[in-house]
């Protein structure tokens, strides 16, 4: 049985790269913080998050890959909350990198980012194109710059995937749309709406993450592209159709303050394309409203 690590196996998005890792049959290591892991036939939980990773770790389990998609979060403290998230990040993905880099069983890491790390732009962005990190991943790329610099020097076998929109039940789906939605019975639309987003169920994100880990053994940065780009507004249409409550504008959703860099976040324009297609080849994309559908009946709201 071919096992894995995956660090921050309790997270957003690492639940269902873990799901879908199980039900391949891999033998899975997850790595827990202050979350616990789901428990589970073939799952092995190692307590103490990212510093738990060392380089005798990684011989003793000899994994086929290790999965990076752990993020240090203080959420209560909001922008103090990301500087000091992203330096803690920076310190222990320094660390993880140099473990890994003395281990005498290297094996591919593969790291979850953002496209936010892009910047909004008119044109659709490649794996090529300059990073200028918008709202919330300026602080972001501080604590993946340790990543980036292994990569871009070759000392390591890395594989960095940048993730669109993922849309689940929770992350910022949650905080910018469902709890309006039990609040004020309104969907909120930010601006004008005419910007571009690219939406990705988080379902099919773990079915990527894992087609793209162990169908080619390449490295370097990956753009995980969606179906296609829609439109906030037209998002905000969808989540209205699905729940039944109208779209109206953000200020009136969110009352109080609400931070800038959601706002850029909302409002910037990212199209995703990539240089490697055929790893996208025959890929199934669950319907927007679909995903919605499951969200809103998770949550008691269907």
């Amino acid at each position: 049985m071919k096992s894995v690590l995956v660090i921050g196996g309790s997270g957003f998005s690492a639940r269902y790269l873990v799901k879908e890792l199980l039900r391949l049959g891999y033998q899975v290591f997850a790595i827990e913080n202050r979350n616990p892991v789901q428990q589970a036939s073939n799952i092995h939980v190692i307590s103490g998050g990212v510093r738990a990773v060392t380089r005798h770790l990684i011989d003793e389990l000899r994994p086929e890959v290790v999965f990076h998609f752990a993020r240090p979060r203080f959420p209560r403290l909001k922008m103090a909350g990301r500087i000091l998230a992203a330096r803690l990040a920076a310190l222990q993905n320094h660390r993880l990198m140099g473990e890994l880099e003395r281990t005498t069983h290297p094996c591919r890491l593969i790291f979850a980012s953002g496209s936010l790390m892009y910047g909004s732009s008119p044109s659709p962005l490649d794996e090529d194109s300059p990073l200028q990190p918008v709202s919330f991943a300026r602080q972001y790329y501080y604590g993946e710059k340790p990543i980036l610099d292994a990569l871009q020097a070759k000392r390591y076998p890395i594989m960095l995937l940048r993730f669109p929109w993922l849309l689940g039940a929770g992350s910022w789906f949650e905080w910018f749309y469902l709890r309006p939605l039990k609040k004020a019975h309104s969907v909120p639309l930010f601006g004008k709406g005419d910007n571009y987003m690219e939406v990705l169920d988080v379902e099919d994100s773990a079915r990527l993450s894992v087609k793209y880990a162990f169908q080619n053994n390449r490295t370097g940065i990956f753009n995980i592209i969606s179906a296609g780009p829609v439109t906030q507004l037209a998002f905000a249409r969808a989540v209205s159709d699905v729940s039944g409550f109208p779209v109206k504008d953000y200020r009136t959703v969110f009352p109080g303050h609400l931070e800038k860099e959601a706002l850029q976040a909302f409002a910037s324009n990212i199209i995703l394309k990539t240089n490697y297609p055929d790893l996208l080849k025959d890929q199934p994309y669950t319907p927007l409203k679909k995903t919605l559908a499951m969200i809103f009946q998770e949550f008691g709201m269907l």
